[in-house]
């Protein structure tokens, strides 16, 4: 055996004990939509959000406005009509 190849077995060995040795990372909790504590805005102008502490992951759909289709579960999803009155409130 030479030289070269017991450096490599060594290092191999050492890499696959690292390797077995890690500790798993932590499961980080998803964000969860709740549009139930956001009910309370339907029927309301947009402006009436004004001010409110709103997920991180929220959107404001428009009539007629191009929007992707992925369903993303901890986005909250704001529908209004033409004149901006909050028709809808839903995840996705």
């Amino acid at each position: 055996m030479t030289r070269t190849t017991r450096i490599a077995m060594g290092i191999g060995i050492v890499l696959g004990i690292v390797a077995c040795n890690r500790e798993p990372e932590p499961q980080v909790q998803a964000a969860v939509c709740d549009p139930d504590a956001f009910q309370t805005l339907v029927g309301q102008p947009t402006s009436a959000m004004s001010g409110m502490d709103l997920p991180r992951l929220t959107r404001i759909l428009r009539p007629n406005q191009p929007v992707t289709l992925d369903f993303n579960p901890e986005r909250l999803n704001i529908q209004t009509d033409r004149e901006s009155i909050i028709t809808e409130v839903r995840c996705g």
